[in-house]
């Protein structure tokens, strides 16, 4: 099983050497899902999008 909060903190570490902010704009465990989502039902960016909002 994955670690969410250990996931999530190494992540996030990872994102804000690399920009400016210094949190990401949305939670790396929903991008993820996102993702994951996107992947297995082979869907387009903007019908994940659509469907999130």
């Amino acid at each position: 099983m994955l670690n969410v909060h250990n996931f999530n903190s190494q992540i996030t570490a990872m994102i804000s050497k690399n920009t400016l902010s210094v949190r990401p704009g949305v939670p790396v465990c929903k991008m993820v899902g996102l993702l994951l989502h996107k992947s297995l039902y082979n869907l387009s960016n903007e019908r994940v999008v659509s469907g999130w909002l």
